[in-house]
């Protein structure tokens, strides 16, 4: 039994394809697939509950071994009249300098 975690990214677009092309090599290999927050993921590899886990952040813990597997480019929306909006060369502190809020599909806030 394999047991692997994701964040929702990651379990979306990335280890989907991922773990179809492991199994089709390994088809002896029970696969067991969860998708849960970094922090849990961490914890449950920590705990040895899953073998691996792929998260947006590298592990707190001194006692995981992390490796970036990509980087991704990121884009920013706001209002054409926002104060970031004409802004050329944007730094991450700047961004995270803004109040967010967060919406779901329906229009709810988070």
């Amino acid at each position: 039994m394999l047991r692997v975690g994701g964040v929702e990214s990651a379990s979306a677009h990335l280890l989907p394809n991922v773990l179809a092309q492991f199994y089709v090599g390994h088809l002896a290999v029970a696969l067991e697939f969860r998708t849960r927050t970094s922090d849990l993921l961490e914890r449950m590899v920590l705990n040895a509950s899953m073998d691996l886990a792929v998260t947006a952040r590298q592990a707190v813990s001194v006692d995981l071994q992390c490796e970036s597997l990509r980087r991704e480019r990121v884009a920013l929306f706001v209002s054409a009249r926002h104060r970031l909006a004409n802004s050329k060369n944007l730094q991450i502190t700047e961004v995270l300098a803004e109040p967010l809020s967060n919406q779901r599909a329906r229009g709810d806030l988070l």
